[in-house]
């Protein structure tokens, strides 16, 4: 049943269904839809932006959205705290998505994916989710609460996808914003860049406002390739020079914990040199504490993905350090969190054939091969050059949208958007 909904503050479009529906999330939405009940949905874009939000309710049980293709940009006067999707306390959302999609907060403070309650981000692998907050927000986790208010922190768990989550201020890319409580983070999967907002941690907590206690959280990767970008001041997870404690930005009363069994982790200062002051303080399962071991893939013309190998007496694969969608970045660095071992032992890496790909986020532009080309996302109006292996040029024209597509052929290519250039494998 759907019917329009009136608050004091927003028009929502209520859906209650107990059979999976399509849902379409487009430039004609006059109002938010707003899911009342446990069930499956399709929540689907035609390339429209939309400006309403969509709102899930508390206490639903399981609820599995499936996003595809969806543009959502949200705004709101100041401190009004409007989300682009919101997960109720009480309810778990596995949020499945496909294609190129977009959840953006211009409110301040706004969430692209506000998480009171539990959310699982399952991706096709070529799938892109950009999720981006505004002001006193995480792009995946919790707005500010005033003073004296309590909110609720869900578990956010990542299997698979390619995933951007953007912070803007005080806040981390993915985790607890300004006096949240902390979220248990567990990452088994997937691409990742979270970045933090000026003094936010990539992933992690935000600044303290008001000294306030916001509990404890553990922060788990067993899998995936994760850049994690620190604001301003701030390490990628919370460290700044050792100051302050891993996950925990300064000031902030909360007690996190960090446990690495898998998975290449790049940490990153907000001007995108890598963080090296001091190795991300985590253990294993089992406890054992670990530092950054760093090495090469030779002969990468792009990121490329790794199955398995060996370090030293360590097993990188089944049964041993995670492996599930670890890649290399483009000069085929791995950033493995192992225990701690001589400089020279030996190393052994196999690859995926013909698995490199370019997921280039650099100024936010995002390049991806598909099976037919590229797919360009947030680059409107730049000129786009891309020339074969031979050096001859195959596309000059300006990019059309902020979805755009091109089809190639099987091939390495070398793609030029604007003043930045990133090699390309369509395979």
């Amino acid at each position: 049943m759907r019917k329009l909904l009136s608050t004091l503050f927003v028009a929502t479009m209520a859906v209650a269904m107990s059979a999976a529906e399509t849902i379409q999330i487009n430039s004609s939405l006059s109002a938010a839809v707003e899911i009342t009940a446990a069930g499956e949905y399709l929540l689907q874009g035609d390339g429209s932006k939309c400006t309403q939000q969509i709102l899930v309710a508390e206490n639903l049980g399981d609820v599995i959205l499936t996003l595809e293709n969806v543009d959502v940009e949200v705004t709101g006067a100041k401190d009004a705290g409007v989300s682009a999707l919101v997960i109720g306390a009480g309810t778990t959302a596995t949020i499945k998505f496909k294609g190129q999609n977009i959840l953006l907060s211009s409110c301040d403070p706004g969430c692209g994916i506000e998480a009171a309650g539990n959310i699982v981000l399952n991706g096709d692998d070529d799938a892109t989710l950009r999720c981006s907050a505004k002001g006193w927000a995480a792009a995946i986790g919790s707005t500010p609460r005033p003073k004296g208010k309590t909110l609720v922190a869900g578990d956010i768990t990542i299997n698979s996808g390619i995933i951007e989550a953007l912070a803007d201020w005080e806040s981390p890319g993915i985790g607890a914003s300004v006096d949240c409580p902390m979220h248990n983070i567990t990452i088994n999967g997937g691409r990742i860049l979270a970045q933090g907002g000026a003094q936010g941690a990539g992933i992690g907590t935000g600044y303290s406002q008001w000294g306030e206690s916001t509990g404890s959280g553990t922060i788990t990767i067993n899998g995936g390739t994760v850049e994690a970008v620190a604001g301003s001041n701030e390490s990628s997870w919370g460290a700044d020079d050792g100051l302050v404690p891993l996950g925990v930005v300064s000031g902030t009363k909360a007690s996190v914990e960090v446990k690495i069994n898998g998975g290449s982790i790049k940490a990153m200062r907000s001007d995108k040199s890598e963080f090296t002051a001091k190795p991300i303080a985590a253990t294993d399962k089992s406890g054992t504490s670990l530092v950054l071991f760093k090495t090469q893939l030779a002969n990468t013309v792009a990121p490329t993905r790794v199955l398995s190998g060996k370090v030293g007496d360590v097993v990188l694969g089944e049964g041993g350090y995670g492996m599930k969608d670890v890649y290399t970045d483009g000069a085929g660095w791995l950033y493995l969190y192992l225990p701690e071992m001589a400089s020279d032992v030996s190393v052994e890496l196999n690859a995926e054939a013909g698995s490199a790909v370019e997921n280039n986020s650099v100024d936010n532009v995002l390049v991806i091969a598909s099976e037919t080309g590229l797919n360009i996302s947030n680059a409107e109006g730049r000129q786009l050059l891309v020339f074969d292996i031979s050096g001859r040029q195959v596309v000059a024209q300006r990019v059309g949208s902020n979805s755009f597509s091109v089809e190639l052929n099987k091939g390495l290519y070398c793609v030029r958007i604007g003043d930045k250039t990133r090699k390309v494998i369509v395979k």
